[in-house]
Order: structure tokens, then sequence, then C-alpha cells
């Protein structure tokens, strides 16, 4: 039986902005306090200070606890109040088949395809002049800070950058978009297209990259499938991963070879791939619906049989 909200959707998704704001106000405090704190810098000259390459691991660190505080805790906070459930609510299943790992593993390939063409789609995009030099002026601060994160000359910083770049944003953003805000928007909507389709506008958006923005929202639609199809975190959370993990690797591999990392404005993919990625996707999410269903009804049998046990 689906479990009935114990607060409206309008109040969860007002609840939810407010737990955001409050924990990016507590997480940004605290990130800036520590940069400043250790660099010993004025705090109106830390962004500048911040793609400095010698503070890149303490940038990291600064953005974790930023995305943690801001986005991790009032996530688990929001489930624990409209759920009896928290952990189940968020979606942290344990019963998974190796299948859909596999399924979800192919998803996260066919999505680059997606993501470059989507790339190529997003920088054809025309502004006005001063508009397009206005987004490429932050595109290239945000390179920037990636540059000074990605300083990457031993394995171990391979696996730091990792770590932060990879992991860390998979698990917290992941729990944070599709285990609750996408769950409040379709509820909100009583749609699932319509829920999931704003729950990733939202999830590129903050982000604040105009180059990136038609990727990001395409990655966040095909997470929110996953999540939506298979009602496990774990899984979106390994998607993410895949694509952050990836696109890390690329740069430690170019770097070790001494080459420059290619710009995502300058990127050009036919818009053939958009049509093949959107094919494969659409396959591949047909098996995961139907290895989903079939855990699904054996999870049931399993617990009809248990409760016929019982009450023999």
């Amino acid at each position: 039986m689906k479990e009935r909200p114990l607060i409206g959707y309008w109040g969860q998704f007002g609840l939810l902005l407010a737990l955001l704001g409050g924990g990016l106000i507590v997480g940004a405090s605290l990130s800036f306090g520590l940069i400043a704190l250790v660099m010993d810098e004025p705090i109106s000259e830390i962004r500048t200070v911040m793609t400095k390459p010698e503070y890149g691991k303490l940038t990291a660190i600064a953005n974790v606890l930023t995305t943690g505080f801001g986005f991790l805790l009032p996530a688990f906070i929001f489930a624990k109040i409209v759920s009896k459930r928290a952990v189940n609510y968020i979606g942290f299943f344990k019963l998974m088949s190796i299948k859909q790992w596999i399924v979800v593993t192919l998803l996260a390939a066919a999505g680059l395809l997606l993501s470059a063409s989507l790339a190529d789609l997003n920088r054809r995009i025309p502004l006005p002049p001063d508009w397009m030099a206005q987004m490429k002026a932050m595109e290239l601060e945000y390179n920037n800070a990636i540059k000074s994160i990605t300083q990457m000359k031993s394995l171990a910083d391979y696996l730091f950058v990792l770590s932060v770049l990879a992991l860390a944003p998979a698990f917290i953003e992941e729990i944070f978009f599709r285990g609750c805000l996408q769950q409040v928007m379709i509820g909100l909507t009583h749609n699932m297209w319509i829920g999931i389709i704003l729950t990733s506008l939202i999830f590129s958006a903050v982000h604040f990259s105009f180059f990136g923005f038609l990727p990001r929202a395409g990655l966040g639609l095909v997470l929110g499938f996953i999540f939506f199809v298979t009602k496990n975190i774990w899984l979106s959370v390994w998607m993410h991963f895949l694509n952050n993990g990836i696109a890390v690797t690329q740069i430690y591999i170019l770097k070790l070879k001494g080459k420059p990392i290619p710009s995502s404005v300058d990127e050009v993919v036919p818009y053939g791939w958009t049509i093949v990625a959107a094919v494969v996707i659409a396959a591949l999410f047909v098996h995961l619906h139907q290895e989903s269903h079939r855990i699904g009804s054996h999870k049931l049998k399993s617990t009809l049989r248990t409760y016929g046990d019982f009450v023999t």
C-alpha cells in the first residue's frame, strides 16, 4: 500500500525549499569561513583565491561541505518529517539485481552520447552578444575552478578528485533531487512526466552553467526515470557517479599525457547521435522496467509466503 503523505505536497515543497535555503546558508558560511581561516584571506577575495591550483584540495573539500549541509542534511531532515519510513522514502532499498546494475551502466554509456550531442545543441542557442560574453565568462570561471581542483599528479590525487567530484556529488545530489524533490514534484503536478522534467530542469539550473544546461537536464531526465522505475536511489547514484567519474578519468589521462582539457563550449557532435542515444536509452529502459517489475513481484510473493507461514 502506498504511504499516505503526512504533509500536503505544497507544504512539502515549501518545507524542502526552507530546509534547502537554511542548509545552503549554513554550508556556505562554514565553507567560506574555513577557507578564509586557512588561506588567511579576506572574504571578498575568496572567489579569486579559490581558482589557484595550490588551494584546489581545500576548495574541493569546501564544496563538499557546502553541498553536504545545503542538500544532503536537508534531504534527510525532510524525509524524516514527511514520512514514517524516511530511509525507504528516499529509496534505500536493498533488493537489487546484477542485471539492473548492468543496464544502468549501459545507460550511463548511452547518456554520454546524449550529453555530447545536447552540448553541441546548447552551444548553438542564439543569445545577444553581451549575454553570450557573460555566459562565456561564467563558463571560464567554472572551468578555472575545475582546473584548480583537478591538479592530479598521482594516483592518490586521482582518487581524491574522484571522491570529491564524482562520488560525493552523486550521492548528495541524487538523495536531494531524485530521493526528495522529484517525489514532491510528481505529487504536486500529479504527473510523472512533468514532475521528472521539472526536477531535471531545476537540477541543471542550480549548477549555473549555460553551456552545460541541456546536457545536465538530459542527464537529470535519465536519472529521474531510473529512480522512478526502480525506486532505488543506489542505482541513480551509480549512474551519476559513472557520468562524473568518466569525466574525471578523462581529465586525469589527459593530464598524464600533458594534453589540454577540452572545453564544453567548443564541442561539436553530429545531431544524429542524439537519435541513436535516445533509441538505445529507450530500449534499455524497457529492460530496466521489466527487471524492476520482476524484482518487485518476487518481493511481493516472498512477503505473501512469509505472511502465510505466520498465520498458518
